[in-house]
């Protein structure tokens, strides 16, 4: 049926239709359209101007409020740029940065608030973040969307579906709950791309000051793995909250000095392999960048519980390596602090080695299938049998 329209005029003629005023015989060029680009993509986008033509009926229908513009054509424009931008490789997106514009008036404050919680308009802002979603991993892209501030408005859009979701549950439409599940999970991806494609620690400051870190400690308190996505979002907050502390030590210090911290460690309970490998990269960045503040804010917790259960417990290899980069870093703590006191009094950590029987579990893994594993358990191995020694002459 496609191959009908695979002649260059035929395909021009049928996209020049686009201009009728028409809103049905748009909304069936537009279906067209899609369903050609499924099977015939590279065709379309050689031979024709489809997309700035897509880029102009964007433009011309990108008001939602409730007197302006057609949600079904937005959707099915926006359905066209997803099924085009789909399997692009990333130095192609470089082309679609002219979007970002458009898509910011998507997350206009004025506009959010003129979609009720429960309005199926949201797929309309879904459809979006997911486009941003897709773009986001390309380095132009992000700067497009650093200079027209697109974290403001996706911190301000986490706000709103934070209340958005609690409502839901109040009304219990359960397919609500999963699309602000999915518009939550797509907002934190971009963010954590912008985080991670970008240099400018600033943008990291910015968030910070915002109403950020109140938002996750609520939708971290909030996710109790009702529904199947809520692990996805859990774990996509976790590797926001660990590219912010991969930056410079304050941006540690200012996370590790809220209730957030603890909130994740209790997810330890879930037993979920993938989280608590992230769990534990979180709190590896937060020793690794936040200095002795963070180690000792950390330790607090009980961290080194739930980390000795987790090197005995799980034969993960990425967990096991997390666990010994961990334990690596206490060790040399416990090393530097140690030897600031002349009375070689400070031995909290090195008791705790004793009472977990970490000397054990490594003499275990210094014999492990895996080489990485295996070399760095025998030095750690030897260098918690020095530091046993050390206490057994100062005792």
């Amino acid at each position: 049926m496609v191959d009908m329209f695979l002649d260059e005029s035929i395909l021009k003629s049928i996209i020049e239709l686009t201009s009728i005023s028409s809103i049905k015989i748009r909304e069936n060029i537009i279906t067209i359209m899609g369903n050609i680009i499924i099977d015939r993509k590279n065709f379309v986008l050689e031979k024709t101007n489809y997309i700035s033509v897509l880029n102009e009926m964007l433009i011309n229908e990108q008001n939602i409020s409730e007197k302006g513009g057609n949600s079904t054509i937005r959707k099915l424009l926006l359905w066209n740029f997803i099924l085009i931008i789909m399997g692009l490789a990333n130095q192609e997106l470089s082309q679609f940065e002219y979007l970002i514009p458009v898509f910011k008036s998507y997350l206009r404050k004025e506009n959010l608030k003129v979609i009720k919680l429960s309005d199926k308009n949201q797929e309309e802002i879904s459809m979006m973040l997911n486009l941003l979603k897709n773009l986001s991993n390309n380095d132009s892209i992000i700067e497009a969307m650093i200079a027209n501030y697109i974290i403001d408005d996706l911190v301000y859009l986490l706000q709103y579906l934070n209340i958005a979701y609690s409502n839901d549950l109040k009304y219990d439409p359960k397919d609500m709950i999963i699309l602000n599940q999915s518009n939550l999970l797509y907002c934190l991806t971009i963010l954590n791309n912008i985080f991670c494609g970008s240099d400018e620690s600033l943008l990291t400051n910015k968030v910070l000051k915002s109403d950020f870190i109140e938002i996750i400690q609520n939708l971290l308190l909030r996710y109790r793995f009702y529904h199947k996505e809520d692990k996805k979002v859990v774990s996509e907050i976790i590797w926001v909250l660990s590219n912010i502390m991969a930056g410079p030590s304050k941006h540690s210090q200012n996370i590790l000095s809220t209730q957030i911290p603890r909130n994740i460690l209790r997810l330890f309970g879930n037993k979920d392999e993938t989280l608590v490998k992230e769990i534990l990269i979180f709190f590896e960045q937060g020793m690794m960048k936040g200095g002795k503040f963070a180690i000792v804010e950390i330790l607090k917790l009980n961290f080194i519980k739930y980390l000795f259960d987790s090197i005995k417990s799980y034969d993960n290899n990425q967990i096991i390596l997390t666990c010994l980069s961990c334990v690596s870093i206490l060790i040399n703590f416990s090393k530097e602090v140690y030897n600031q006191f002349e009375d070689k009094s400070f031995n909290g950590i090195r008791n705790e080695f004793r009472n977990h029987s970490i000397i054990t579990r490594l003499e275990q893994l210094a014999i492990h299938n895996n080489k990485e594993i295996n070399s760095i358990s025998q030095k750690l191995l030897e260098e918690v049998e020095h530091m046993m020694k050390e206490d057994e002459i100062m005792d």
